[in-house]
């Protein structure tokens, strides 16, 4: 997810620039990594993940006129904020809040508020109703730049499938 909100930001394709570090666990996969994304012109991502810490789980997108702040956790946030400039160091905040869907009748999720996710199951139940090959929320485009950003990844940090 952390990817897809680069590319979100930024646009459906891969960054000139993608810088990774990290280290791996003894079975192979990565354990904690870092992620340097620049799209010349447009912009920079800053992204960390690890499976050693218990982490924030918030996404902050810092815009030139202020900043978006997507509350954890992000994957499914209730709630996110924008902080427009005023002045330095001076924002105007506006807050949004929002509902999670009703999980069916007997199903339950892992993780906190993964019941959003309901989403884009109904956004995939809606293309193949209408006949589509692709999602226009999430086109092929932007699938092929994560998955270059997140191959570049694994190749830097030496994670090989399978591990």
């Amino acid at each position: 997810y952390l990817v897809y909100f680069a590319t979100m930001s930024f646009g459906a394709a891969a960054p000139e620039t993608i810088l990774c570090t990290g280290s791996l666990a003894e079975t192979g996969v990565d354990r904690e990594g870092l992620l340097s994304l620049t799209w010349e012109g447009k912009g920079s991502a800053s992204l960390v993940c690890t499976l050693t810490t218990n982490v924030p789980q918030k996404v902050t997108i810092i815009c030139t006129k202020g900043n978006i702040e997507i509350w954890t956790p992000a994957h499914a946030s209730q709630r996110i904020i924008v902080n427009t400039e005023r002045g330095r160091g001076d924002f105007a905040t506006e807050e949004f809040t929002f509902s999670l869907p009703a999980l069916p009748e007997g199903h339950s999720v892992v993780f906190p508020n993964s019941e959003g996710l309901l989403y884009e199951v109904e956004a995939v139940e809606r293309c193949l109703q209408d006949g589509l090959l692709e999602c226009p929320e999430l086109t092929l485009d932007e699938s092929l730049a994560v998955a270059r950003i997140m191959g570049a990844y694994r190749e830097q940090l030496g994670v090989v499938y399978p591990c």
